[in-house]
């Protein structure tokens, strides 16, 4: 029976944090939604679960009850821990999802927020969020398309989204000790705080800041990135060591191509594919017209048609592709969907809607046309990309398995191509080369 929970605002969060878990022998599931949780019949193989909210951009009430349900549940399966995992750069209504989890809790529960994530140089440092040592507000998260981040200071970032109690543990008593952290702690909350922010650096700060937890014995709602959850596991005995190493392998099986989507727009994905690509033998490159999928009805039927035409094709070639890269590009331009939406009288974010359920639907129609055997696996990248093509080829559940760098993850499908290997990453993630190690990993796992 499953004995941790989390709850996280989309599922490349989910991924994320759950692999950190699946890392220390903790068998992880991650689900899209609570309605797949609820209706999957085999959580009680799993060791914790991680449920996608879907509410990062959702307005504070609807993500206040996509989070609330979510937790109950979570209630439901048995689960002694909850978490509440958090964008690393904090966009979303953390405020309001934290009060959402809270008002279902055991009243005694404190909130300990823990903004840091080390492995991907996020840090905390006198309330204030910095990644990669620049100010949150000054990195490109802070001008983000859809849920752009105007403010670095955490307890302010909370205090406009939840009417509890604040109070902010300094990096000093972290960096100082365990116990130090501790007192800390209990002073802020016998001062009335339920939502107490903690400083950290390093992961030693994690670790003194999970001790302190685990010696106050208080009933704790951890908010934070995956790190920190990781580390309240390590001190709670529930992991287990883990020794099983992939062994690199010199010969791959050439039968076989690696199926890759792109959904976001973001141009350091971009740049990674282009690098992937520069050996255009190997690795296929497929643009899907985004305008056409943005048309609806028969223009966007006639462009699905076409690409996955062109795709079965190149599977079918002497010279087989190592991977085959699917992106929505518009002649090389990436679409502002927000005037998208606007030109063509949309609801707000319907132009992603549309675009991913292309992408969706290309992909389902190459699997059911070549079949599985022939495919090394799926590499996507966009939580929302991810979860549209994960839900239109009958994934029931995702089985963490680890990680590549922090936040490109690496799983295996539970569903209709049950044992598929799968790899997800978020737009900002990774180095130029990270599409390149992507398709290594994904044969490994393959083979």
């Amino acid at each position: 029976m499953a004995i941790i929970g989390a709850v996280a605002d989309d599922f490349t969060g989910t991924a994320s944090a759950g692999t950190l878990l699946a890392q220390q022998g903790v068998k992880t599931g991650l689900f899209f939604d609570p309605e797949t949780l609820e209706n999957f019949e085999s959580t009680n193989t799993l060791d914790a679960i991680y449920v996608s909210s879907g509410s990062r951009h959702l307005s504070p009430e609807k993500a206040y009850d996509q989070v609330n349900r979510a937790t109950k549940s979570l209630q439901a399966m048995g689960v002694r821990y909850f978490s509440k995992k958090i964008d690393t750069t904090l966009r979303g209504g953390i405020g309001y999802e934290i009060d959402a989890m809270l008002d279902l809790l055991n009243n005694d529960t404190v909130a300990i927020m823990v903004t840091a994530m080390p492995q991907s140089k996020r840090i905390c440092v006198g309330g204030y969020s910095l990644i990669d040592n620049v100010i949150l507000t000054e990195t490109p998260v802070a001008n983000d398309v859809r849920t752009p981040v105007k403010e670095s200071y955490v307890p302010s970032l909370l205090q406009k989204q939840t009417n509890r109690k604040i109070a902010l543990v300094n990096i000093t008593q972290v960096a100082e000790s365990s116990e130090a952290a501790k007192q800390a702690m209990a002073e802020a909350r016998e001062n009335g705080a339920e939502i107490i922010i903690v400083d950290a650096i390093t992961l030693e700060h994690l670790d003194n800041i999970a001790k302190a937890c685990c010696k106050l014995n208080w009933n704790v709602l951890a908010v934070d990135p995956g790190a920190f959850t990781m580390k309240l596991a390590q001190h709670r005995n529930l992991t287990k060591k883990v020794t099983d190493k992939i062994v690199p392998k010199t010969n791959y099986n050439n039968e076989k191509t690696a199926l890759f989507v792109v959904g976001t727009p973001n141009p350091s994905t971009r740049t990674q594919v282009d690098k992937l690509c520069k050996d255009c033998v190997s690795n296929k490159r497929i643009t899907v017209s985004p305008t056409a999928l943005l048309e609806g009805g028969k223009t966007a039927k006639t462009e699905i048609d076409k690409v996955t035409t062109r795709v079965v094709a190149l599977f079918h070639e002497q010279e087989r592709a190592r991977s085959i890269v699917i992106e929505s590009i518009n002649n090389g331009n990436v679409l502002n969907l927000e005037e998208e939406d606007k030109k063509y009288g949309y609801e707000a974010d319907e132009s992603s809607r549309l675009i991913n359920e292309g992408l969706a639907f290309i992909t389902n129609a190459v699997l059911s046309t070549v079949g599985q055997d022939r495919v090394a696996g799926l590499i996507l990248t966009g939580g929302d990309t991810m979860e549209s093509i994960c839900r239109k080829i009958g994934v029931t559940c995702i089985q963490a398995l680890d990680n590549i760098i922090a936040q490109v993850d690496v799983g295996k499908i539970i569903g209709r191509y049950d044992g598929l290997p799968l790899i997800v990453k978020g737009g900002f993630c990774g180095t130029d080369e990270i599409a390149t190690l992507m398709v290594e990993r994904l044969f490994l796992e393959s083979n």
